[in-house]
């Protein structure tokens, strides 16, 4: 591998992180040589997309690029990396707890290239916004990869392993927690025929709140206040569905023990 800053990139996988990561770096005048997956007419989609080639078949892939950024699940990540065993190829994954370990001794040339951000096909965001945590092999590996990350984002940083896993779990208790909540709320409302877009500016307004002041500071409702009366009342119109009604319980009780000491 030589000492240039990396330009041609691979890109492995066909997924929300792929579309969205490739076209950002597209964007930013990067040359995404190749796409691969394993459904071909998605590979060929992207491609499409990027002006780029594609492929189905690993051992395919082109061996002249930069970087080979793996944005595909923790579960297929070691199996495609055992494959990919031409030399000097710098291999990076998207993935927010997998560790670095997972290249294992076989690359010299391997890191994480992960942004910390909920993604869909459909939906463009802006990559300026979206921390990129970077994890490498070398010093030198760990520069580029900084390099590249700064072409789409104004927020980069360097973190290992540990670190990554700790930031990914609490991001799924922010996004993929938060949003199950708003599925339950929005199947509370359907039953008594009203709409979630009733919601729509609380949920706002609440996310707004924590951009400018701490988390505990912005808490706010019934067991909050320790209203035992409210709760009691929302607790029996649960009663059709368990479910819920222990969701709603057991959230409630720790914000009771957290806030009030109870």
């Amino acid at each position: 591998m030589n000492s240039e800053l990396i330009h041609r990139i691979v890109i492995l996988g066909t997924g929300n992180v792929a579309v969205r990561l490739s076209l950002a770096l597209k964007a930013a005048e990067l040359e995404i040589v190749q796409v691969y997956g394993r459904n071909k007419a998605k590979a060929k989609t992207l491609a499409d997309k990027l002006n780029s080639a594609y492929t189905d078949e690993l051992n395919l892939i082109n061996h002249s690029a930069d970087l080979y950024i793996l944005c595909i699940s923790d579960d297929a990540l070691e199996e495609v990396i055992k494959k990919i065993s031409f030399k000097d190829a710098f291999l990076v994954h998207t993935s927010g707890t997998t560790r670095i370990e997972i290249f294992g001794e076989k690359h010299e040339h391997f890191g994480v290239f992960y942004p910390l951000q909920t993604f869909s096909e459909s939906k463009e965001v802006n990559f300026k916004n979206i921390p990129f945590c970077i994890e490498a092999s070398t010093k030198d590996d760990k520069s580029k990869l900084i390099t590249l990350a700064k072409r789409v984002s104004d927020h980069v940083q360097s973190i290992n392993s540990e670190q990554r896993k700790t930031l990914h779990i609490a991001a799924v208790f922010a996004s993929n927690f938060t949003n199950y909540f708003y599925s339950i709320a929005a199947d509370i409302l359907k039953k008594e025929g009203l709409s979630f877009d009733l919601l729509k500016p609380l949920i706002q307004e609440s996310a707004a709140k924590i951009l400018s002041q701490n988390p505990e500071n912005a808490q706010t409702g019934p067991a909050r206040r320790g209203d035992h009366k409210i709760i009691a009342e929302h607790l029996k119109s649960l009663d059709t569905n368990k479910d819920y009604k222990d969701l709603y319980e057991l959230i409630s009780k720790l914000i009771k023990r957290k806030y009030l000491g109870q």
